[in-house]
């Protein structure tokens, strides 16, 4: 993009030809949120702007390409605090997701933002099923990833009281049923659409989430010990700090200096 100005031409050419490898008309699915007579207007301009016309229909290729494996990287800039995160599959159930809420307020915040001094932290449990743990602007690498990988070690000491319980789940619930603005509830739709999966989903998630125990989060372990164990890192940050964990990473790329 640096020379932008001088190889345009090229580059627009370029991505013309690979529109027209992936886009294919009967796959083309346009998303639109808006009033009736705005949505009377954005099809008039689709219309008039040629777009659907010039996507043409080919044949698909069908690739049959192995999925390989990840691997954990570092990607040295000059700073002095670093952006860590550790990413994984799992599961999507109503349990998964009030641990996840549970090891973002408790665990991740006592280990590596209040003793840690990161800015901040947290876990993720998505519905397309990956899971991750981050932090956000932190003095730390290594310790932070050995407190990812030892999450597991924590939820197999967990106690919990009846009210402990009930407040994580009225925080969960609360979070999970937010009313979202329109982007976000647009974003969902098309999520569930193109993924063909029931607006049913989210209430047995839901479901699950209010009946989870202190024992049904327990049983989680194995799960929270293959991701942890299992997942890959990818750092961002302070090259003294991503030395010190050199043993973690596969590949260490300088990005700049």
């Amino acid at each position: 993009m640096k020379n932008f100005d001088a190889e345009q031409g090229q580059i627009i050419r370029e991505l013309k030809e690979i529109q027209k490898k992936i886009c294919r008309k009967s796959n083309l699915v346009i998303s639109f949120t808006g009033t009736e007579k705005a949505y009377a207007d954005f099809r008039q301009l689709i219309a008039a702007s040629g777009f659907c016309s010039s996507i043409r229909e080919r044949e698909p290729r069908w690739y049959q390409d192995k999925l390989l494996p990840g691997k954990s990287e570092a990607f040295i800039i000059p700073s002095e605090v670093s952006y860590v995160a550790l990413g994984g599959i799992g599961e999507y159930t109503g349990e998964d997701y009030l641990l996840g809420r549970m090891v973002s307020f408790d665990y991740l915040w006592a280990k590596i933002r209040a003793e840690g001094g990161a800015y901040g932290c947290q876990m993720s449990v998505l519905p397309n099923q990956s899971w991750t743990m981050s932090s956000y602007r932190d003095p730390n690498v290594k310790r932070t990833i050995e407190s990812f990988r030892n999450t597991a070690r924590w939820l197999k000491d967990l106690e919990l009281g009846e009210q402990e319980l009930l407040n994580y789940k009225i925080g969960a619930v609360a979070g999970y049923d937010r009313t979202p603005k329109t982007y976000v509830q647009t974003k969902r739709m098309d999520s569930w659409y193109l993924r063909q999966e029931e607006p049913r989903v989210r209430e047995k998630v839901r479901e699950r989430l209010l009946k989870a125990s202190e024992e049904d989060l327990k049983n989680r372990c194995q799960a929270m010990e293959s991701f942890a164990k299992e997942g890959t890192v990818c750092v961002l940050g302070n090259r003294a700090r991503i030395e010190e964990a050199a043993d973690q990473f596969d590949n260490v790329t300088v990005l700049m200096e």
